[in-house]
């Protein structure tokens, strides 16, 4: 699917057995090489990948989003039994909405503007403030297809919040003006769980 990798092991023997063998072997060794990019096999998908890190960390998050507009939260309680770590998400699409409902302050919006790396790492921390959550993702950004007026901040630029207890992690990230404006939202979204996951695994700080 869009912004995921899936790779196919296939193998041949004279029976089932031996081709099971090697595939198995295959698959070991491709996880090995790949590390923590590899985030399940089979039909297992990304927000099921982070539902079980939640459930086995007993963390609970909540999502800010604003490019988005709520897909963090969807791809979040796409998956059963969500209400477990699930608390909250804020759809905070206006500059208005960022300051009354994340307590993100004015002058920030005004100095770097909503779509920032300050503005998306206050969103985070509001969230994290107001749902009363371990973790809160937040998402602001420039789907299109109008904006991107300048070079600085062109179309398909997304920054990506995650706030816990130990601080706030923030990544900036180019998806590129030729990509339709729900390709962009579609691939934020996925790039959003993938920051939490990694955040629960250890590595979003790296």
């Amino acid at each position: 699917s869009q912004g995921i990798i899936t790779v196919r092991i296939v193998a041949h023997g004279d029976t089932k057995v031996q081709a099971d063998r090697v595939t198995d072997a295959d698959t070991t060794e491709v996880q090995s090489r790949l590390g923590s990019v590899v985030f399940g096999e089979g039909e297992t998908t990304l927000a099921e990948a982070v539902a079980e890190l939640l459930v086995r960390q007993c963390k609970t998050v909540a999502t800010a989003e604003s490019c988005t507009g709520g897909l963090l939260a969807k791809q979040l309680t796409d998956v059963p039994g969500s209400s477990g770590y699930f608390l909250r998400g804020y759809i905070t699409y206006s500059n208005e909405a960022k300051i009354s409902q994340l307590s993100v302050p004015s002058d920030l919006i005004k100095r770097d503007g909503a779509v920032s790396e300050s503005v998306a790492r206050a969103m985070a921390v509001g969230c994290r403030d107001a749902a009363g959550t371990d973790i809160a993702l937040s998402a602001t950004g420039i789907a299109g297809p109008t904006g991107g007026d300048s070079p600085e901040k062109p179309i398909g630029l997304v920054y990506l919040g995650l706030a816990d207890a130990e601080g706030v992690v923030v990544r900036r990230v180019l998806f590129g003006e030729h990509l339709a404006r729900e390709e962009i939202r579609d691939r934020a979204s996925k790039t959003g769980l993938n920051l939490l996951r990694r955040h629960l695994l250890g590595h979003s700080r790296e």
